[in-house]
């Protein structure tokens, strides 16, 4: 595959307020009766026990079920508490985990002094309940403070939570829409379209060549011709993660530490989670390619392993600094055959050197930010024997990772059926999250730019055709084999790299050498989004 072509190449709990209110107080005499479906924690000063960073208490309560707050550990007895400013009867509380299936333990206190709590909702003992939203009526009671305390909490997840909503009625406050007890998030759809997204906690795309679009004015319109930013558009149709490469020193000054920690401001601003994505070159690396940095061409694998370790760190501290801390950081670009060649190239099934590599990664990640998920990436979504030898040969070598991810476009990597299977494997295999960090699909064969189209087929992949509602459709196809095999997350490639001139594959010669992937964009010809696409 030609370098760039091969290359397209996370838990926390939930808590949203409720509605069911089973006792109708009557209005104070000094203020206005607050209907009971009015959300009375929204917007209210919150504090925790702990927060990450970009994952602040206020996230917790801001009305948008795309952030969240969420504790620095796993550990029980964290606590996420509202002031709602005066005392109301209240007399609901919703809270919707992040993750549906898993059994979370907690309770629900109020008090009118910040000093004295009686608990109303008292699940410490639930063996039972696995629903992602949680809601609780339970008789009126005066408070201004009402706090959730995490008391168990399922494998490998920490506390956290999208939302956390309190009901009932007296005082004034702004008034929200509670979600039903079985509802999924709600986000404002896209307009001239509607759009349910799926219950994968993880719902992300890489846009790494968006910012240089940008750059160049580039214009993005969502479905009925309104234009947008296209993070806001992505956002609309259910997308709640961003991913993005990040090169050494790529020769079109794009992709770099400099402009990805710009880029990732703009993403973390809109509540987005980030996803950052080392590739250890200075261009693409893939199963086919993986060259070191110009500026590394000389090292010995001792002297790689310092540099992997130095350059990760850095990277991570200088998106710290600037409040962009990642959620995630993949260690390395579809390494299945390794990385840093020749020297971290698996030979004769040999794995030293590569995981030499990933542990000084995987350290720098750690040292940066304990909180970040490190992901190990490879690109055979639907190939479970070469899958297993991969992560089989790492683990052999003690290398550590958080996340397990893989690339899957149907027309390389088989069928969705094997891909669903592949993830059931090694979710249980090796007991870690699983995501699909990169899959699309054309919605046409007609080509925008002077770059032959990478895939060009009518119908790449059985029973969907190369169209609007072929993508689509075939989205959804690789979403739901996704999260029947269990992934926790499914990122689309590329959806914004549209044919915009001078915003080309080859980082030697952007000007002109076109995109190829303009077909396999969520947008159009015209720059519009698919009305069919839904994350």
């Amino acid at each position: 595959m030609q370098v760039w072509v091969h290359n397209k190449r996370l838990v926390h709990l939930t808590v949203v307020g409720l509605l069911l209110i089973g006792v109708v107080m009557a209005a104070l005499p000094s203020a206005p009766t607050v209907a009971q479906t009015t959300n009375l924690a929204l917007n209210k000063t919150a504090t925790a026990s702990s927060s990450q960073s970009g994952r602040e208490p206020r996230y917790g309560n801001d009305g948008n079920t795309s952030t969240r707050w969420c504790a620095v550990n796993g550990n029980t007895g964290q606590w996420w508490k509202v002031d709602l400013g005066q005392n109301y009867s209240v007399s609901g509380a919703e809270v919707m985990w992040e993750f549906s299936g898993r059994l979370y333990k907690y309770r629900i206190e109020v008090s009118t002094d910040n000093t004295n709590w009686t608990t109303v909702v008292d699940m410490t003992n639930n063996t039972s309940n696995t629903a992602q939203t949680q809601s609780h009526s339970f008789s009126a009671r005066t408070a201004r403070y009402v706090r959730i305390t995490v008391t168990g909490l399922p494998t490998r997840t920490w506390a956290s939570f999208w939302e956390f909503r309190v009901f009932g009625s007296g005082g004034t406050s702004p008034t929200a829409t509670p979600t039903s007890p079985t509802a999924t998030p709600t986000r404002t759809p896209t307009p001239g379209s509607s759009c349910t997204p799926s219950s994968l906690a993880w719902r992300g795309a890489d846009v790494s060549s968006l910012q240089r679009a940008l750059d160049l004015g580039q214009k993005y319109y969502y479905a009925n011709g309104t234009e947008g930013h296209p993070l806001d558009i992505l956002k609309s149709v259910g997308v709640n993660a961003i991913r993005l490469r990040v090169w050494v020193n790529p020769a079109s000054g794009y992709n770099n530490k400099d402009k990805v920690v710009a880029f990732a401001q703009q993403v973390k601003s809109r509540g987005l989670r980030l996803m950052i994505d080392f590739h250890y070159s200075d261009t693409w690396a893939d199963p086919g390619t993986q060259t070191k940095p110009a500026a590394w061409s000389s090292y010995n694998i001792s002297q790689l392993e310092t540099a992997v370790y130095n350059y990760t760190l850095d990277v991570c501290n200088a998106l710290k600094n600037v409040g962009a801390t990642p959620d995630m950081i993949q260690v390395g670009n579809e390494i299945t055959n390794g990385m840093l060649w020749p020297e971290g190239r698996i030979t004769n099934n040999n794995f030293t050197n590569l995981a030499r590599l990933l542990k000084a990664g995987y350290n720098a990640v750690k040292a940066c930010s304990s909180s970040i998920q490190v992901v190990i990436h490879i690109d055979k979504g639907g190939d479970n024997a070469t899958s297993r030898w991969f992560f089989d040969g790492i683990r052999a070598q003690g290398v550590q990772w958080d996340v397990t991810g893989l690339s899957y476009y149907c027309y390389w990597h088989g069928s969705t059926s094997a891909m669903q299977s592949n993830v059931a494997d090694l979710r249980s295999r090796y007991g870690k999250p699983v995501h699909i960090v990169e899959t699309a699909y054309p919605w046409t064969t007609q080509n925008f730019d002077n770059c032959a189209n990478v895939i060009s087929s009518s119908t790449p992949c059985s029973g969907y055709s190369a169209s609007l509602t072929g993508q689509a459709s075939n989205f959804n196809a690789v979403k739901t084999a996704a999260l029947n095999g269990g992934a926790a997350g499914v990122w689309y490639w590329e959806p914004t790299w549209v044919a915009t001139p001078g915003n080309g594959w080859d980082p030697y010669n952007i000007g002109t050498s076109g995109s190829g992937w303009e077909n396999q964009a969520v947008f159009d010809n015209t720059f519009k989004l698919n009305p069919n696409i839904c994350w």
